[in-house]
């Protein structure tokens, strides 16, 4: 390894453990965007590390059953002490291919973590002056997460007579928490293309209706201009978006 690519290394080593000042973290992910060699080593060593923090993990395990096992072998009569070593060493054995296989084939917490897209602000409405249409129960509904009640609750005159886009919002989450993904993705979408201060929450809910119906490609689209436009939720669409990237 020449000194050059010792240095890449490094660099790269200090940006997955968070060592890199503001200033250079803002640079090296500047750098990321531009390089794809780049994006491929920090993809490559991120699983890497993974990797041998698994295998650590598997050679603690391993030297907690020897020391068990020399333990016993102390303890026990000459007669009794193959037996009793071989049915604990089984044992030991067994939990240890199960956690071996559970770390092979099963996808990590963090690829299968699109929690944030469910952690939602509580929403005030304002009830609009000439309107005959009490907004409270629907900030009361939503707020306690009575996501299903919100829907049933909300009637398509509402929705024509306020023009409000706070509403349409409300009714889009609820939808997409009751999994009504092609209901929500209209609703987020008229928000999107009005002129509402609120089209940057909508396209965060979009790619999360996008992830929950598969439509990977569309979802990283959306979360690379969130990211790009710096706007709601953009620290989470870098985190999701390296996510899918890895897979």
């Amino acid at each position: 390894m020449n000194p050059e690519e010792s240095n890449q290394y490094e660099q790269i080593q200090r940006y997955l453990d968070a060592a890199l000042s503001d200033e250079e973290r803002k640079k090296f992910e500047q750098q990321l965007k531009s390089d794809k060699k780049l994006e491929e080593l920090v993809l490559l060593q991120k699983k890497l590390k993974r990797v041998l923090n698994s295998e650590t993990t598997i050679r603690n395990t391993l030297s907690v059953i020897r020391t068990e096992e020399e333990a016993i072998s102390k303890r026990l009569k000459p007669q009794k002490r193959n037996r009793k070593i071989f049915r604990f060493m089984g044992i030991a054995a067994s939990i240890l291919l199960i956690a071996v296989a559970i770390w092979f084939f099963l996808p990590s917490t963090t690829q299968n973590n699109f929690g944030a897209f469910h952690k939602h602000n509580q929403i005030s409405l304002n009830q609009k002056s000439g309107t005959t249409t009490n907004l409270s129960k629907l900030e009361e509904l939503f707020n306690k997460a009575n996501y299903k009640e919100c829907l049933e609750k909300i009637k398509p005159s509402w929705v024509e007579e306020l023009k409000d886009m706070d509403v349409w919002l409300i009714q889009g989450i609820a939808q997409y928490e009751t999994k009504q993904y092609k209901e929500a993705l209209r609703s987020f979408d008229h928000i999107i293309q009005s002129d509402a201060l609120i089209q940057g929450k909508a396209n965060w809910y979009k790619a999360g209706v996008l992830l929950e119906m598969k439509k990977i490609d569309d979802a990283k689209i959306i979360l690379e201009q969130i990211i790009k436009d710096k706007t709601f939720q953009f620290r989470e669409a870098e985190k999701i978006l390296m996510t899918l990237k890895e897979r």
